[in-house]
């Protein structure tokens, strides 16, 4: 293919040549036309361009018609997936337990409100009227949850109690339920000591025995208490011990505040619209209304908001307004330095009409390949419009070179075809396929990104042989030719590459090999909020957060089958070193093993209810008969061995001694109301026993909506979040946290696993899109470079190695490996290239030089800089890669043109070269100036890299060329000098080749 990219833009006025034939000025060369033997492309780009010239109003029409059919198919079909869950494939393995985690709970993402105080109780009524604001508001919130009450819980209290304490309960009401039959009419002072005594005197549970003892000593002590002072105290404190403490833990009301009580925290879910890039919105933006206004009325109360969602959101807004901004200055800087280029309005506005058709087809590319964008692939203008411009910048100056040169407007537009035609479809071609190859990764935003940006790369292609000659010649017919002025002509550095090229190389060798060490300080950083933009209320409040609190946004989530194996679960969580707390909702329902416990409560609440109905009489007491029990009392205790006799038999003294020194009326009406008293105390505490004795089993239906939806799924699965000790935004302490709850549960799941699984895959994505599309380069190079017989026996004879390669790997029991097997054919192909055709080989690795050369320089100025990849900026990768190649291909194909003598870079292309890669490099650089950090480092490293693929291409590979050429030219010296003279007759319609230049002639199989 020797195609022609000769001159395109910046040739001075007194550079052109002379329409009657003139020579050119010294130095450089006129324009050449097509001329030759004509390669498939460049025929059909011909014809394409011939029929668009000859009926343009019928193309610009029909045209016109395509674009408003994809752009109604866009606005009616096109969705949008703004969640970064919708950039993971659904095939991946982590992605499928999310996926199942959250068809079960929804989004567990919550919008965190918090309440900075001094005073508790400040603090909790402003959460309430907060919590009663949002729950008036059921369009914008949902799942509002900030205190548990629990309370009406209080009424099965029993029911959290293990199964002795209900038992031993159960005991005692049933030695108590005799007394209290026919109104109470057994339930008298004498009875109830000759009944312990009678328990005293069953020796088969001594621990019955002691607790008789004990009653009693509490009886005792009450009645010797009432009758010094006629002060009751109750004797039924023992006896009924429902510890209490352990049922209100579960039965109350909480607020969710920080250790220290001055923070408090009101979680509530958005009520997202799904509608293009809204996401959650409405809700974030009215719950800054409401937090506002209830600012002004809570004084001493400071209300700030975060959360995942409000994160996204504002990390959206700030991006969107970064966008914008970065739009108009980008337009502006490329407008600009269109205008200054072509020293006018109309082939700028042309070249962005161009632009616009192409990016109207791709928007109906995409919705009819992949039916919507997400936030990944919604950059895909921005790649389609920054490497469309240089079609059209390389179309248009052409054209222009050509009427200048006095051809008239149709056969300049086919010149251009014919001319820089094939070299604009083999940049489109490498960097389409570069973008295509990320189809094949497992990233589904990246593979996505990569199917729209690679067809949108062809359409700019096509647009600009289709609706650019329609356009130019619908317009440019009644346009006179004007001078094309040059505001840079590059003399300075194409004499520096052309004169001194040795020390132009090892220079330029220097610097890429000198800073391309320092790109081994850059690293990866997973930080997703270090992408955040610079001051945000959100970032600075999660990250009080953190600080003030034990509270944190991210958390491991696991799944249980059963309260008792998500308590179970629990426990080996908390014991790992890298967590800080488990939150569930299992804790709240009662801890029975089995229905046994139920049964003992529901047994207990019967015979309570049959007991409660008794109303206790007053009946009168003798004094001589309860002196005598006690004094028989008093005499067993004083042999007793077990443990209290000796103080209950105390207490029997005492009491003994104060109705001594009373009347025996008084005696009589003193232990009768005292009777009358324990009778009345003792109902009152059965029917406080009954109040807590509900049988019906606690069910999450008790528990409050907004704590049953976030940690209890519809299909009974019991939820487990996992807080960790440190912050895990960073990579270190987040794979020291995953590494260790999955040694628990390796099925757990989460936004931090998420977020780290995804980061590893982009990162994996990005890499291996760059490592195909580099090889994908390579074969569409190989096409372009070698002749037709080359290319099929370098691409099919190292298949018969990979089929040997395998047999052997079979035959030795091996496994196979894809990747290997891929890397050893790539290295069959380019053994055998160099081989066939070692001149073509060198035009493909010299071609490549621009995208790996400019990438090691990259990384190196970017290690100089501290400026380190994220999940952002990651996209240079194939960026780079595309540009480079551009340009590769470009400055090869102007070698290739120049067929005789030393290699000298032709001023169009450099003018071509920087003001393509200054125009990227404009609207690239637009982004630095954005407060979002990750727009920020994106326009830093693009601009960056643009700018090393331009140093490469206009000063590397030129001087590497005049090199080469200078070799072959000497060579050819060499042999002229030892052959005989003979006159020579050149065929200027095909390079000429000096004999015995098989090696070095870069022209070699060039046709």
């Amino acid at each position: 293919m020797d195609q022609h990219l000769d001159a395109v833009f910046t040739l001075r006025p007194t550079d052109l040549p002379v329409e009657s034939g003139a020579s050119a000025p010294q130095g450089e060369s006129p324009p050449q036309s097509h001329q030759g033997h004509d390669s498939a492309v460049s025929k059909g780009l011909r014809a394409l361009t011939h029929l668009a010239a000859t009926f343009p109003l019928f193309v610009l029409i029909l045209i016109a018609l395509a674009c408003g059919l994809c752009s109604l198919y866009a606005t009616k079909q096109l969705g949008f997936k703004t969640k970064r869950a919708d950039l993971i494939s659904p095939n991946a393995d982590y992605h499928k337990r999310w996926i199942a985690f959250t068809e079960g709970f929804g989004d567990v993402a919550d919008m965190v409100v918090v309440v900075d105080g001094q005073d508790p109780d400040t603090i909790k009524k402003a959460m309430d009227d907060l919590g009663e604001q949002l729950h008036r508001e059921p369009e914008s919130f949902s799942d509002i949850l900030y205190k548990v009450d629990t309370r009406h819980l209080q009424a099965k209290g029993l029911q959290y109690l293990p199964d002795d304490k209900v038992e031993s309960l159960l005991q005692r009401v049933e030695q108590l339920a005799p007394l209290l039959r026919n109104n109470c009419k057994w339930l008298t002072l004498n009875r109830i000591y000759q009944g312990v005594r009678l328990k005293l005197g069953d020796r088969q549970d001594p621990s019955e025995a002691v607790a008789q003892i004990r009653m009693a000593t509490s009886l005792t002590e009450s009645l010797s208490d009432f009758c010094g002072s006629k002060e009751y105290n109750s004797p039924w404190d023992g006896l009924f011990q429902l510890d209490a403490g352990e049922v209100q833990s579960r039965t109350g009301i909480t607020y969710n505040l920080n250790q220290k009580e001055t923070l408090g925290f009101v979680l509530v879910k958005p009520v997202s619209t799904d509608e293009g890039f809204e996401g959650a919105k409405r809700s974030v933006e009215r719950l800054r209304d409401v937090l506002k206004d209830l600012g002004e009325t809570h004084t001493k109360i400071k209300f700030g908001l975060t959360g995942i969602p409000v994160l996204e959101y504002d990390e959206m807004q700030a991006s969107q307004t970064a966008m914008m901004w970065e739009s108009i200055f980008s337009y502006s800087g490329v407008g600009i330095l269109l205008v200054l280029g072509f020293r006018g309005l109309r082939f700028p506005v042309m070249a962005l009409m161009m632009l616009g058709v192409a990016t109207s087809w791709s928007f109906g590319f995409t919705t009819g390949t992949i039916g919507h964008l997400n936030i990944l692939s919604v950059s895909f203008v921005a790649i389609v419009v920054g490497l469309g411009i240089d079609y059209a910048i390389l179309f248009l100056s052409k054209y222009m070179e050509f009427r200048q040169s006095g051809k008239d407007l149709t056969t300049s537009l086919l010149e251009t075809a014919s001319t820089v035609g094939p070299g604009i479809m083999t940049a489109a071609a490498t960097t389409s396929v570069a973008f295509f190859c990320a189809t094949f990764t497992d990233f589904l935003g990246v593979a996505e990104l990569g199917l729209i940006a690679g067809g949108g790369i062809l359409l700019c292609a096509l647009a600009a042989f289709t609706f650019l000659p329609a356009i130019v010649s619908f317009i440019d017919r009644f346009f006179k030719p004007s001078p094309i002025p040059s505001p840079f002509n590059g003399r300075t550095l194409r004499e520096m590459t052309s004169q001194h090229p040795a020390v132009v190389t090892v220079v330029a060798l220097a610097i890429v090999g000198l800073l391309g060490g320092y790109g081994f300080r850059v690293t990866y950083d997973y930080n997703l909020m270090n992408l955040q933009a610079d001051g945000l209320e959100s970032v600075e409040i999660q990250k009080r957060i953190a600080q003030e609190s034990d509270n944190r946004l991210l958390f491991a989530v696991s799944l249980a089958d059963s309260p008792k194996q998500a308590l179970a679960m629990k426990r080996k969580f908390e014991a790992l070193p890298d967590v800080h707390r488990v939150e569930e909702v299992a804790s709240v329902m009662p801890q029975a093993e089995t229905d046994h416990a139920r049964f003992l409560v529901q047994a207990l609440e019967v015979l309570l209810e049959q007991i409660l109905n008794q109303t206790p009489q007053r009946q009168v007491v003798d004094p001589d008969q309860i002196y005598a029990t006690l004094a028989q009392f008093a005499t067993q205790m004083e042999h007793e061995q077990l443990p209290h006799a000796s103080e209950l038999a105390e207490s029997i003294q005492r009491v003994q001694q104060r109705l001594d020194a009373l009347s025996y009326p008084k005696q009589v009406a003193l232990l009768s109301e005292f009777q009358m008293r324990i009778g009345m105390d003792l109902m009152a505490r059965l029917k406080g026993l009954k109040s807590v004795a509900d049988s019906t089993p606690v069910s999450v239906h008790d528990l409050p909506e907004s704590l049953v939806s976030r940690f209890v799924s519809k299909q009974g699965k019991w939820l487990l979040q996992i807080y960790p000790k440190e912050e895990i935004w960073d990579i270190d302490p987040l794979q020291k946290f995953i590494a260790s709850v999955r040694t628990v549960d390796p099925d757990v799941t989460g936004i931090p696993l998420q977020n780290y699984e995804a980061s590893r895959q982009i990162r994996s994505s990005y890499e291996t899109v760059a490592l195909y599309a580099l090889l994908a380069s390579y074969f569409v190079l190989l096409i372009d470079f070698l002749s037709f017989r080359n290319i099929l026996l370098g691409l099919i004879a190292p298949l018969g190695g990979v089929v040997a390669l395998i047999g052997g790997l079979v035959w030795l029991g091996r496994p196979l490996d894809l990747h290997v097997l891929a890397l050893a054919y790539v290295l069959m192909t380019l053994t055998l290239v160099s081989f066939l055709d070692i001149s073509g080989f060198l035009n493909i690795l010299l071609s490549l030089m621009p995208p790996i050369a400019g990438a090691v320089l990259t990384l190196g100025t970017l290690g100089i800089l501290h400026v380190d990849l994220n999940p952002a900026n990651l996209i240079i990768l194939p960026l780079i890669l595309g540009i480079g190649v551009d340009n590769g291909v470009h400055v090869m194909h102007d070698f290739r043109l120049q067929r005789l003598g030393e290699y000298r870079t032709s001023p169009s292309l450099i003018n071509a070269l920087f003001l393509t890669s200054m125009s990227n490099m404009a609207g690239f650089a637009s982004m630095i100036l954005a407060s979002h950090r990750g727009l920020r480092s994106i326009g830093m490293v693009l601009t960056i890299g643009v700018g090393c693929c331009l140093f490469i291409s206009v000063v590397l590979l030129p001087a590497l060329l005049t090199l080469w050429s200078r070799l072959s030219a000497g060579l050819s010296s060499d042999i002229d000098s030892h052959a005989p003279s003979a006159p020579v007759t050149l065929d200027m319609s095909e390079p000429h080749v000096p004999p015995g230049l098989g090696i070095f002639n870069p022209f070699e199989n060039a046709a």
